[in-house]
């Protein structure tokens, strides 16, 4: 279980806040845009959200079912605004960072950022406006234009006798899964191993 002892846990944990993963998170909030409260702070609306949550699910998941993946988005919605009423920039980092640690095989950086670049190349298309490419003239595609197609690094560059951490068995799991980074539980039978 070596995606799950402390050392790969902490490893992780730092991944979350490195700039480069960081980045490109901000990359798919910015995308939508964001709307913003009576006090200027940016939030993702909740419908906005669930849909966002679909096009990723129908990338990643072979067997994509739109109703059942709706209900699964609006549970975790519930879950990830932790008490809040509106998914902030902060939040929504927690959340998708929550995604690529589900679903990508390795903690390598190189695998995370990678992960995330294809996935954001899969799920968004550049309008073209006759500018220089950036985020203001990318928007996510519509759910009828997205395909089963996940990245290689959910695939597994380096896959090999993986054991419980083979990513079939990290697809049973829910796109995002209750693991709590930092807190040391474990997906698996509860063993800690360092």
């Amino acid at each position: 279980k070596r995606m799950y002892t402390q050392t790969a846990i902490s490893k992780r944990n730092g991944l979350k806040e490195h700039p480069e993963v960081v980045a490109m998170i901000d990359k798919f909030f910015m995308t939508f845009p964001p709307e913003k409260t009576v006090l200027g702070l940016e939030f993702i609306p909740k419908k906005a959200y669930i849909e966002f949550y679909l096009k990723v699910a129908k990338c990643l998941y072979s067997d994509f079912d739109e109703p059942s993946s709706r209900k699964q988005a609006e549970e975790e919605l519930q879950k990830d605004l932790e008490g809040a009423t509106e998914m902030d920039i902060k939040l929504y980092r927690s959340s998708l960072f929550e995604i690529v640690d589900i679903w990508t095989i390795t903690h390598d950086l190189e695998d995370y950022v990678s992960f995330l670049e294809t996935l954001y190349e899969r799920i968004t298309y550049r309008q073209l406006d006759g500018s220089e490419e950036s985020i203001r003239n990318r928007k996510y595609r519509e759910l009828d234009d997205i395909h089963y197609n996940p990245p290689n690094e959910a695939i597994g560059k380096t896959q090999g006798d993986e054991g419980d951490d083979s990513l079939e068995f990290r697809r049973q799991q829910s796109l995002h899964n209750q693991l709590k980074l930092g807190e040391g539980r474990e997906w698996g039978d509860g063993e800690e191993n360092d």
